[in-house]
């Protein structure tokens, strides 16, 4: 298993954020994503620009404070937590997510996954902000 976190403060308000990161229906702030498909309540579908899907199922929901879920696709499985604090005017944000590969041969390579990963996302979090 691997693990990956990072904590980031944003200049944008805690309502805000909350509200980029969890509007699964705006999804085009995202480089990696070409759309989510909603399947349910709690579970949700990421479609990357090269068609793999992951399954999420959303786990943990307080408002303006946590979003947490598991993930799971062909080559992975794991679980993310969002976690949002107000830090002034802005927003302390942590993202934290352990995933383990179900290949052999990925399981070298899923750590700089996951950093590369949440670089990116978060790059484009302050982008869409």
């Amino acid at each position: 298993m691997a693990d990956a976190a990072a904590k980031v403060r944003l200049s944008a308000p805690l309502e805000r954020v909350w509200e980029v990161v969890t509007d699964l229906t705006r999804w085009d702030w995202r480089r990696d994503l070409s759309r989510i498909e909603v399947s349910g309540e709690s579970g949700f579908i990421e479609v990357d620009k090269e068609g793999r899907e992951t399954n999420f199922t959303i786990t943990g929901w307080e408002p303006l404070a946590l979003w947490e879920f598991s993930m799971e696709n062909p080559n992975l499985t794991g679980y993310c937590r969002v976690v949002f604090e107000r830090d002034g005017e802005g927003t302390l944000l942590t993202l934290s997510e352990s995933v383990s590969a179900k290949k052999l041969l990925m399981r070298p390579m899923v750590k700089g996954y996951l950093q590369k990963h949440q670089a990116d996302y978060l790059e484009d979090l302050r982008n869409a902000l």
